[in-house]
């Protein structure tokens, strides 16, 4: 009864995973490629109030080598570019986060933008922007 049990948790734990994303891994450096080659986002009228607005920027590695962020320069003190520290190996997904403080910027529209340099064969500085309308 025992054996019973123990052999229907792993069942329902392996089919409760998520299955990973299929990536085509090409021999050579890194080469990054963003979901829907999403490189911009808009987020529409915001308030001011609302203190700070974010979005993920989500990537995979499609080189055999890692991938690589060397640091980041960004457009504005109220713009915040995170990220994990460690490489991205071959054929795994990561994600660059873009934070914005609303408060360190003017009424209405606004761009904003975070180069990523990076050790990428197609894209070694990545521009990523958030924009959009900010109301009192």
């Amino acid at each position: 009864m025992r054996n019973c049990l123990l052999a229907l948790l792993a069942v329902l734990c392996l089919a409760s995973c998520k299955p990973k994303r299929q990536v085509n891994v090409q021999q050579g450096p890194a080469i990054i490629e963003f979901d829907n080659d999403e490189r911009t986002y808009d987020f529409g009228t915001v308030s001011r109030q609302q203190g700070s607005i974010s979005h993920d920027f989500v990537f995979v590695n499609k080189g055999s080598e890692p991938f690589v962020i060397h640091n980041t320069e960004t457009s504005c003190s109220c713009l915040e570019a995170k990220y994990k520290k460690a490489p991205v190996r071959a054929g795994r997904e990561s994600r660059i986060t873009l934070v914005m403080d609303l408060h360190g910027v003017p009424d209405g529209y606004v761009k904003r933008s975070v180069y990523v340099n990076n050790n990428s064969q197609n894209r070694p500085s990545v521009r990523l922007v958030l924009e959009g309308i900010v109301e009192q």
